[in-house]
C-alpha cells in the first residue's frame, strides 16, 4: 500500500507548515505525525509478518494509527491551525486508507483465511 507512505510524507509536511510557536500546533501536530508515520511503518510490518497473528496484530495497530491521525488532522482544521481547504484532501485521504486497512483487517480476521 503505497498510499500509506504517500499518506505518511504528506502528514509530515502537514506538521512542518504548522504555526511553531503556538502550543496547540506543537502537541496536536507531534500527535499526528506519531500517527500518520506509525499508520504506513505498521502497515510495513504487516507485510513482512511471519504468521497470521502477527499479521493480523499489526494490521491493527496501522488501522488504530490511521484512525488516530484523521481524528488528529480533524482536530487541526476545526480549530483553524491550518487552511480548512487545505486539510480536507488529507482527511479524505486517511478515511479511505483507514477504509481499505479496516476491510482487510476484517478478511484477515475471518475464517475464510487459513495458513
Amino acid at each position: 500500500m503505497s498510499g500509506s507512505y504517500q499518506f505518511a510524507l504528506r502528514v509530515l509536511k502537514v506538521g512542518d507548515a504548522l504555526p511553531p510557536k503556538r502550543v496547540s500546533s506543537r502537541v496536536v501536530g507531534w500527535q499526528l505525525v506519531k500517527a500518520g508515520t506509525s499508520t504506513a511503518s505498521n502497515y510495513e510490518e504487516a507485510r513482512g509478518a511471519m504468521s497470521r497473528k502477527e499479521f493480523v496484530a499489526k494490521l491493527a495497530i496501522s488501522y488504530r494509527e490511521c484512525r488516530e491521525a484523521v481524528f488528529w488532522l480533524r482536530v487541526l482544521r476545526d480549530a483553524e491551525l491550518l487552511a480548512g481547504s487545505r486539510m480536507e484532501s488529507i482527511i479524505q485521504e486517511g478515511l479511505e486508507i483507514r477504509a481499505i486497512l479496516g476491510s482487510s483487517l476484517k478478511t484477515a480476521r475471518s475464517d475464510r483465511i487459513r495458513t
